[in-house]
């Protein structure tokens, strides 16, 4: 995270995405990513056994796996989630995205924006949103702090 940040488009289209899952008539401030707290599954213990034991077959047999790749970012992205934390004009939102196209898939939790600005000031590391423990990027952290403490945005 935080080495290839989305540009201003691909964060407008984001919440053009977002909008219909908050319910009709929210205005979207704007969108942040980060990224889950870490989480350890079934399927992510077989796929990982799996990969592992793939991985090292064709250690032996000296064949090269570019698949491989793909299942390791697949793994990743089970065990640290991708999220989208959705400043609107009713609070905050905590997103899940869907790992094949990005896009928002479901919302998770709606809190208020003082919640959140609160839950900032006291964490240096993961800001509890919803469900999750949520970690941002520096620049994706102080863009949202900023954001919350502004007058502009409702604190319901």
């Amino acid at each position: 995270m935080g080495l290839f940040q989305p540009s201003e488009r691909a964060r407008r289209k984001l919440a053009d995405r977002a909008a219909p899952l908050l319910g009709p008539g929210t205005v979207v401030r704007r969108v942040f990513i980060g990224r889950a707290h870490a989480r350890f599954t079934t399927p992510v213990a077989i796929v990982g056994g799996v990969f592992v034991a793939a991985f090292v077959i064709a250690l032996v047999l000296g064949v090269v796996l570019l698949p491989g790749g793909i299942a390791l970012i697949l793994i990743v992205n089970s065990i640290r989630p991708q999220r989208l934390v959705v400043v609107a004009d009713r609070g905050v939102a905590l997103l899940a995205r869907s790992t094949f196209t990005s896009r928002p898939s479901t919302v998770l939790a709606q809190v208020s924006t003082g919640e959140v600005a609160s839950a900032l000031r006291s964490s240096a590391g993961a800001v509890a949103i919803g469900p999750d423990r949520i970690t941002f990027s520096r620049k994706e952290r102080e863009q949202l702090h900023l954001l919350l403490a502004s007058p502009n945005v409702p604190s319901y």
